[in-house]
């Protein structure tokens, strides 16, 4: 797991960052929920293309793991609207 985190150290760091930017943003909208579930919306499919642009990068790419990212992110963004209501 740390060979593969140093490998591809730019686009966990971008994941990071990004992640962390949503959680602020989720947080820092709080009493308005309509700005909350488009915060989620933006989570979501910033995940699902990290994902896919960074496996396409890494020649790695299948349908598998297009539908992991889907599913997760699916997943992710369902719990989070359901926080929301």
């Amino acid at each position: 797991m740390i060979e593969e985190l140093k490998r591809h150290r730019l686009a966990y760091l971008v994941l990071s960052v990004g992640i962390m930017i949503f959680i602020f943003l989720f947080l820092g909208a709080w009493p308005n929920k309509l700005i909350q579930r488009m915060v989620i919306i933006g989570m979501s499919v910033f995940y699902f293309l990290w994902g896919v642009l960074t496996h396409f990068k890494t020649r790695t790419i299948t349908k598998e793991v297009i539908y992991e990212y889907g599913s997760v992110s699916f997943l992710a963004g369902i719990i989070l609207f359901l926080i929301t209501l």
